[in-house]
């Protein structure tokens, strides 16, 4: 089960009960804040929800960017998109403010991004399936 899916039925509950074999898996979760969250959103008729939660700027020349704040990923993919960030790539974009903003948040992040070690477990491998959330703004 996604969390996704978990936090729509949360949302949901009010108007509509989880499916009975899952509904003791739901009773351990707190019913009202993915409610109140919905119920908030409903209410907001003034504020449409792409202004509430902007996912695209304009660049330079005035096209729509695509603008993504949080990054789900393993370790290593994480690494991977980080090890390209910091190759010559940067040094191809046409745009300087885009440029030096990217370099900025680079000077930010760490030399690398590793899982946290522990003596029971073996060294770093390529299946790593902890997830790293990381805020690039």
């Amino acid at each position: 089960m996604q969390v996704g899916q978990i936090l729509q039925t949360l949302a949901l509950a009010p108007f509509e009960q989880p499916p009975s074999h899952l509904a003791y898996f739901y009773s351990h979760f707190e019913q009202n804040p993915m409610a109140r969250v919905v119920q908030r959103v409903l209410e907001c008729s003034r504020t449409s929800l792409d202004k509430m939660f902007v996912a695209s700027s304009a660049d330079s020349h005035g096209s729509d960017q695509l603008v993504r704040r949080f990054f789900a990923g393993t370790f290593v993919e994480l690494n991977c998109l980080h090890s390209a960030l910091r190759s010559v790539a940067p040094d191809r974009l046409t745009d300087s403010n885009i440029r030096r903003e990217l370099r900025a948040m680079m000077r930010r992040l760490p030399a690398r991004f590793d899982t946290p070690t522990s003596p029971n477990r073996a060294s770093e491998t390529k299946t790593e399936v902890r997830f790293l959330i990381a805020a690039w703004f």
